[in-house]
């Protein structure tokens, strides 16, 4: 379902924070790491870069997500008002990937965030020559 959209990415890329500290908005937050997504124009949202960002709040780990603003009838994840009115969908698998933007259920234990951020991003040339 989401091949279309990762047709028109152009590059992940991984913020690390050198000396964690409040960032704009996010006071009292410490940034740790931030992940970014950059696609070239596509069919599916207006974004052409959407990004996750990992925070520290004393022991506490916290994650935000960028809106993606999807073009009509093209958005392929529900709202928190959806999955709601669905009743209990825990154990369900994602309808699409673009979900993690906006789960911020357990930033602590963030699978995804951890493989690119640990793995993907760490040895991309290696995937990039398939040498995984």
């Amino acid at each position: 379902m989401d091949e279309p959209i990762f047709a028109s990415l152009k590059s992940i890329d991984v913020e690390i924070s050198k000396t964690p500290a409040p960032v704009g908005k996010n006071e009292g937050k410490n940034l740790d790491y931030r992940i970014n997504f950059t696609f070239d124009e596509n069919e599916y949202f207006e974004n052409t870069t959407l990004s996750k960002s990992f925070f520290r709040q004393g022991d506490e780990a916290l994650s935000e997500g960028d809106e993606i603003k999807w073009k009509e009838g093209k958005k392929l994840v529900k709202d928190a008002k959806e999955i709601d009115e669905a009743g209990d969908v825990s154990g369900v698998e994602p309808e699409s990937f673009f979900t993690w933007f906006s789960d911020h259920a357990d930033a602590n234990n963030d699978e995804v965030a951890d493989t690119i951020k640990d793995d993907l991003y760490m040895n991309a040339l290696s995937y990039y020559m398939n040498t995984v």
